[in-house]
């Protein structure tokens, strides 16, 4: 079944995904917590719309172009905002995953 699929790559059921999605997002309603999906570990733009589409916009990411990646079909550019100094910079759009 598996033969032919380049490796690496990520392989969900989509029946378990989406019922995972749905529990997490019950528990959340019932505590009154905001979900903020890690988008790494997914690497997959399909699931950052997914998850966007359940949760909303909000999500953890580890570095700036990970979230570039993850959005890069949406966005032409990105403005990158630094706390500590106060900075804005405009990057490019990212290729992505």
């Amino acid at each position: 079944m598996f033969t032919k699929i380049q490796t690496p790559c990520l392989i969900l059921d989509r029946k378990i995904f989406n019922r995972n999605i749905q529990n997490m997002k019950s528990v959340a309603k019932t505590r009154d917590l905001v979900v903020r999906p890690h988008l790494k570990s997914a690497k997959s733009r399909d699931v950052a719309r997914i998850s966007a589409s359940v949760f909303g916009p909000q999500a953890t990411v580890s570095t700036l172009k990970e979230i570039a990646c993850a959005t890069a079909a949406a966005h032409a550019k990105y403005h990158v905002i630094s706390v500590r100094e106060n900075d804005i910079e405009i990057w490019e759009r990212f290729g992505g995953w």
